[in-house]
């Protein structure tokens, strides 16, 4: 069954209304992190791994897999950036540079 929901969606500038649909069978994806992000003609590519072992007897140096890349528009990748940074900030887990440190 297929619940569509608007509840917790933030506003922003786009006229178009934002509606959550709850598909139990989407898959989530889980990477272990972006190895490249690539910016060209006003759209943002991040390459996601996975890191997997085979479990051969000689084979056991972990590797980064491909599993996927996530391709959008700059407008959302920011939108993006800013909700993850928002969240990141609301529980404290960002850490802020030390003393005299520049970046």
């Amino acid at each position: 069954m297929t619940k569509l929901s608007t509840d917790n969606i933030t506003a922003s500038d786009d006229p178009v209304r934002t509606v959550r649909l709850d598909v139990p069978r989407t898959p989530d994806i889980f990477a272990d992190t972006a190895v490249q992000v690539v910016e060209r003609d006003g759209v943002v590519r991040i390459t996601l791994v996975s890191t997997r072992v085979d479990h051969m007897p000689d084979l056991t140096t972990p590797e980064h897999v491909v599993i996927g890349r996530l391709v959008m528009p700059i407008k959302g990748a920011l939108e993006m950036l800013q909700k993850v940074h928002t969240v990141l900030s609301e529980r404290k887990l960002l850490r802020t540079p030390a003393a005299g440190v520049t970046q």
